[in-house]
């Protein structure tokens, strides 16, 4: 059984303009924000690429700065 989509890091090749989640402020961010941020590196955001149609079927950031020092385990901290 092949796999249907591809998770990879955001990249000028997916097609950003074309995506909806039905949510106007989460589409909004993703067309014409997220970039920003990855390259501010405020975040780093992978999308979920339709193999068979090449289309984005949805994406995901992650960001450090959403973290409280004071809850991250004390032995990770510290690194």
């Amino acid at each position: 059984m092949s796999a249907r989509f591809a998770i990879e890091p955001l990249s000028k090749a997916h097609k950003r303009d074309d995506f909806t989640c039905g949510n106007d402020r989460i589409d909004s961010y993703f067309r014409e924000t997220v970039s920003q941020d990855s390259k501010r590196k405020y975040a780093t955001c992978f999308a979920a690429r339709e193999i068979a149609t090449d289309r984005v079927a949805g994406f995901y950031t992650l960001s450090s700065s959403n973290v409280p020092l004071t809850e991250v385990p004390e032995p990770l901290a510290t690194r």
